[in-house]
């Protein structure tokens, strides 16, 4: 009975390290606890200083993972403007629990992002100079 309750314990655990494992290209960092990850590693206070620590030891571009979630800290101006213009950093991040509070779509000039929140602020832009004469 033992035996079987510990097989099933360490088979979930296991089933579950390898589903929430670290994406292919995720950038190096400090090695995570399963469902706590990095949390207990977090510096506490002057939070730059821990990241500072990390930079020298795993580079630049730093992977964490916090309670499931995979958080990419990047350090030194230089890259971070580098970062900033690239296009996969133009969008707003997506937001699940809004996704599903607005029933699947980004709604509105606050919301969206793209096409849609550029339409959205022209037509806004617009209406206001307009109210506004």
């Amino acid at each position: 009975m033992i035996g079987t309750i510990v097989l099933f314990i360490v088979s979930a655990l296991l089933l579950y390290l390898w589903i929430k494992r670290r994406p292919n290209n995720f950038p190096p960092g400090p090695t995570p606890l399963p469902i706590i990850g990095n949390i207990h590693q977090m510096p506490r206070g002057h939070f730059w200083i821990g990241v500072n620590k990390w930079s020298e030891d795993y580079g630049p571009i730093i992977g964490l993972s916090v309670l499931n979630f995979f958080i990419v800290v990047i350090t030194g101006v230089d890259n971070v403007v580098a970062a900033l213009r690239k296009d996969e950093f133009q969008a707003r991040p997506d937001n699940v629990v809004t996704r599903e509070k607005m029933f699947g779509k980004l709604l509105g000039i606050f919301f969206s992002s793209g096409e849609q929140w550029s339409s959205s602020r022209k037509f806004i832009v617009k209406q206001m100079g307009a109210f506004g004469k």
